[in-house]
């Protein structure tokens, strides 16, 4: 082989391996940039359901808490079963209760399967917790309390102020890991 068509071939060789580097470089660049924009995507919609998780978790205790209350404050028992039964399920409260309950249990459900992040899992999952037990820890303490042989309006209202300060307090808690959680997530 002559000269020129070394250097001919030593060309086309060249020629193909910048090219080959060049789209290497470019799909490169290309796959970090979608992982860039589906991280940017995934932390968006995180975001909106933690905010969605906040505000329907403040407006489901707003609502619950008025049911716990006028539980609390009752005079008896059958107060308390008609007002549950029928003044508080067919009411603005009740359907307001029963609404944003559904809305806090979706939004919990969806946050809890896209945040890995574990003090924000953590701060989701006791607020899921005191969301589905609210009954048992209120309402039922509450009936029981009538059924004592002594019952006590200050135990009941006890027993409505320790489950929203704890409630509260699991608002709070998500709301810190959130910031948290956004803070570095922003972060380059």
């Amino acid at each position: 082989m002559s000269e020129t068509g070394i250097v001919a071939l030593a060309g086309v060789i060249a020629t193909l391996f910048s090219g080959l580097g060049a789209t290497w470089l470019t799909n490169r660049h290309a796959t970090q940039r979608d992982a860039i924009r589906l991280r940017t995507e995934a932390q968006s919609v995180a975001r909106k359901l933690i905010v969605d998780t906040l505000v329907e978790a403040r407006e489901w205790n707003h609502r619950a808490m008025s049911a716990s209350m006028v539980s609390a404050a009752a005079d008896s028992l059958s107060v308390v079963d008609d007002f549950l039964q029928k003044e508080f399920s067919e009411s603005e409260t009740g359907r307001g209760l029963a609404q944003h309950g559904a809305a806090l249990k979706r939004s919990l459900t969806e946050a809890q399967l896209l945040i890995a992040d574990k003090p924000l899992s953590e701060s989701l999952e006791r607020l899921r917790s005191l969301h589905e037990d609210w009954w048992s820890l209120t309402i039922d303490p509450i009936r029981e309390n009538f059924k004592s042989a002594t019952p006590d309006k200050v135990e009941r209202v006890r027993i409505w102020y320790h489950y929203d300060k704890k409630f509260t307090a699991a608002i709070s808690d998500l709301e810190t890991a959130s910031r948290e959680h956004i803070a570095t997530s922003l972060k380059p």
